[in-house]
Formats: C-alpha cells, structure tokens, sequence
C-alpha cells in the first residue's frame, strides 16, 4: 500500500541565438543541463511523487509553481513551492520529487541555481554560474569563467578556461585544469 509513484513532466522549448543566458532557479530539484549544436533552449521538468494516493500527488504537483520566460533571446526558469509542503514534519507523507533536464547551445550562458540537489553541467562555451546549498556541483569543459558555490557537498571542474571561483563550506574542491585566475 502507498508503493505507487505519479509522474508529472512539463517541457517547453525556445528558440535563441547563440550567446544568451539560460536562467534557472529552483527551490528544490537536481539540474542536468547538456549542450548541442542547436539554438533552441529545451527544458523538461520531471516531478515524481513516491507513495500516497492520487490526490496527494496531484496536490503536491498543484503546489510546485514552475514559471517559463523569455527576453531577448534569454530563457528563465522559475520553480517554487507556493506553500511548505513539510508542513507538521511528517516524513511518511509522501514526497515531491523534482528533476530539470535542460538543453541549450553549446555557445551559451548559464546561471542555475537549487537548494537541495546536485548541479550538473557537461561543457560550455560560455560563463557559468551555479550555487546549491546542499548536494554537489559538476562541471565539464566550460571555456568562460565559472563561479561555483555550494553550502554542503563536493565541487568538481574538468576544465575552466577563464576565470575561477569555486566555495564549499562542508566538501571537497577538485579542478583538473584552469586557464585563468583562481580563487578556491
């Protein structure tokens, strides 16, 4: 009783120019961002409620507010829970689960934020900024610079090819090459 899971998916896909921003802040969920040689931004919203009934699944969805922008060529992406979903501190009541799989450019900006989850970022031609307070950050091949921060878990960079920044306050730093100034 209560195994079942509900799935909710919600994508959306933009046209942009290389050069532009993606912008994603989330109050919770794992980030997945991969690039391709289109110029359209793709983003698919995965939420997964594990246990409980149909309707307290549909209630959670009801309450993660996921709003889609676009200006000048720039996508965001903002998701938040209108009220406290943990409310009384039960951690038998089902759960919300998300997950934000983007795609954009490879010649592209980013600056995605979560509180709660892992940020992961394959290669970029562009500058990233990426902040998580609990959960851990890594990064690919990013030609710009790079500012990475995280309350709570490890920061992994393959390459930065501009300038660094990289903050844990619980966790562990690893940067395999950089090409410009440092500060860890």
């Amino acid at each position: 009783i209560g195994a079942g899971g509900y799935n909710q998916n919600i994508e959306k896909e933009f046209q942009v120019t290389a050069g532009k921003k993606l912008i994603l802040r989330a109050d919770q969920g794992t980030i997945d961002v991969s690039t391709t040689e289109s110029e359209k931004v793709r983003i698919l919203v995965i939420q997964q409620v594990k246990g409980g009934s149909r309707a307290q699944a549909d209630a959670l969805f009801a309450n993660h507010e996921v709003t889609f922008g676009q200006d000048g060529g720039s996508v965001s992406v903002i998701s938040r829970n209108k009220k406290d979903g943990n409310e009384g501190g039960d951690s038998r009541r089902p759960q919300l689960q998300v997950r934000f799989e983007a795609s954009i450019p490879r010649k592209f900006n980013v600056e995605l934020t979560t509180s709660g989850a892992d940020i992961r970022l394959r290669q970029l031609e562009g500058n990233a900024l990426t902040r998580t307070s609990s959960g851990s950050i890594r990064l690919g091949a990013i030609t710009g610079r790079i500012e990475a921060e995280d309350s709570g878990g490890d920061i992994q960079i393959a390459a930065a090819g501009g300038d660094l920044v990289a903050r844990t306050s619980s966790g562990s730093i690893q940067v395999q090459t950089a090409g410009g100034r440092v500060e860890l």
